[in-house]
């Protein structure tokens, strides 16, 4: 199967190539077994972005992926650090993610079954029976369609975002993530980094975090600007684990 993005420039997350003997080693060091499916795609390219930017879990859930990570560092090698740097299940190997929410392998029943862990409420839900199921059930969600602020005009959008209803507020947030409009999106993100509700806050980290790639990709210098001024405010942000997680996206990025 053909996973990557390969006319993605100075992909982040591409490490170089490896032989069988790595991934001998990786799997004597961790004491575990890499899936096949895994095994195989990373053969061909260790890391990198996706051609795909959605996956669909067990119920038909839909959740956002953009990339996968290769074996090394950035990468697999920097599972145990975030296990425990955010508290995150044992037996796990963390294969996709940035600060907030990951993609990983379960060990804790024998074969591996993937699984999405938030961290802000410590959910852990079952996407796939297996890696290789997983797989299959990478798709593509045309950004210009229905993900892209269906249920509301911007201009509803912005009254929105200046009430107090902080639920429907990070509904709204979450409804506009893939809008083809960043340069709006993001200055209406960078007024709510001062909203007074944890939840806003929490909504408008997880939302940096899983689109960075994207907007950092569009190249234009004012959506940079203003992506940069969000994690700048967020890094000062009243809740540590915003803190944390805006540190390691400006480390990643050299922000």
């Amino acid at each position: 199967m053909d996973v990557w993005q390969t006319d993605y420039k100075d992909d982040p997350y591409q490490l170089k190539g490896i032989t069988r003997q790595d991934f001998d080693a990786f799997e004597s060091k961790h004491n575990l077994e890499l899936p096949p499916s895994y095994r195989k795609i990373v053969q061909k390219q260790n890391g990198g972005m996706l051609q795909y930017n959605s996956v669909i879990g067990e119920g038909d859930i839909l959740f956002p992926i953009d990339h996968l990570y290769g074996i090394g560092q950035p990468g697999l090698e920097d599972s145990p650090y975030l296990i425990k740097e955010w508290n995150l299940p044992q037996d796990i190997l963390i294969f996709s993610g940035d600060g907030n929410a990951w993609f990983a392998l379960d060990y804790s029943a024998g074969a591996p079954s993937v699984i999405y862990i938030e961290a802000d409420t410590e959910e852990v839900i079952k996407v796939a029976p297996s890696f290789e199921a997983f797989l299959a059930n990478l798709t593509y969600q045309d950004p210009g369609t229905e993900m892209d602020g269906g249920n509301w005009t911007k201009e509803e959008a912005e009254a929105i975002f200046s009430g107090q209803d902080e639920y429907l507020i990070e509904e709204v947030i979450l409804d506009f993530a893939y809008t083809d409009d960043s340069q709006w999106y993001l200055g209406e993100l960078l007024n709510l980094t001062e909203h007074s509700s944890p939840l806003v806050r929490e909504a408008i980290d997880g939302v940096i975090g899983n689109e960075i790639e994207h907007y950092l990709h569009e190249s234009q210098e004012e959506t940079v600007k203003l992506l940069k001024k969000i994690i700048n405010n967020l890094s000062r942000d009243s809740n540590g684990d915003i803190r944390r997680h805006m540190k390691e996206l400006k480390e990643r990025y050299t922000l």
